[in-house]
Parts: structure tokens; sequence; C-alpha cells
């Protein structure tokens, strides 16, 4: 199921409106939308977010995008909202939370799902347990 970087822009622009069902975005747009996702992936990742993304340039807009198959459809979603703000439109929260046809509650579903994932390949630094911690209230020395 892998996908290019151009499909998951076409497709985030799609679903936002900005580009029709069956045409493809402009040069342009394809720019802007590799560099969003190239600063948005990269921020994510810093937080914590482990996907396999690294940094892509237009000539990589045919390529196959560096993401697990798994991802690319929450990943896609994600940018859809990155794109939104910077093309200023609103996606209208969905009063209805269970509704899994609007956009709004997929791309709030999508990062809770993409955050999930990332908690997966978390380390955790558990070497301070070994230590004792004082007296039964804590810290050292306590009465």
């Amino acid at each position: 199921m892998s996908v290019t970087n151009q499909q998951m822009i076409t497709d985030a622009f799609t679903l936002i409106g900005v580009v029709a069902d069956g045409k493809q975005p402009t040069p342009i747009q394809s720019t802007v939308g590799i560099y969003v996702l190239n600063n948005n992936m990269l921020t994510q990742a810093r937080d914590g977010w482990h996907l396999g993304w690294y940094p892509q340039t237009t000539a990589n807009l045919n390529t196959t995008a560096p993401v697990r198959d798994e991802d690319v459809n929450d990943v896609t979603l994600a940018l859809c909202a990155w794109l939104a703000g910077r093309y200023g439109i609103t996606i209208d929260p969905d009063p209805d939370s269970t509704n899994e046809v609007s956009l709004y509650n997929q791309i709030k579903n999508a990062f809770r799902r993409l955050n999930k994932r990332s908690l997966n390949f978390t380390d955790a630094d558990l070497g301070e347990l070994s230590r004792p911690q004082g007296g039964p209230w804590g810290g050292p020395n306590w009465m």
C-alpha cells in the first residue's frame, strides 16, 4: 500500500477542498505541501512521534513516503489539519463525537492514534529505580 509523497499531498488537498477530485495540485501547492509536511513531521518527531519520517524535497514528490503503511492515512489526515491552517480553511468541529464520517473527527482520531502508536516506541529511563529514595515519605534523611 505504499504511497508517494505526492499522493499524500493530493489526498490532503482534496479532503480540505483545495483541489477537486481527480485533479492534481499545482506545482506551487505541491511545494507548499511537502514544506508543511516536512516542518510538522519533524516537529512531531522532536515531540516523540517515531514514524520513520525524514526530510523530503520537491525532488522526492514521486518517491515512496517514508512512513509505515499503517500510518499513511493518519499522516494524510494530520496534513489536512496543517494545510487547512496554512490556507485559512476552517474545519468545523462535529457536535457528535461518534460521527466517524466528519473530517474533524477523522483528524482528531488520527492525531490520537499517531500519539498512541508513538508511545509504543518510547523508551523510559528506569535508572533511578535502584537508588535508595530516603525515608518512608521520601527525601534524604527524613526525620
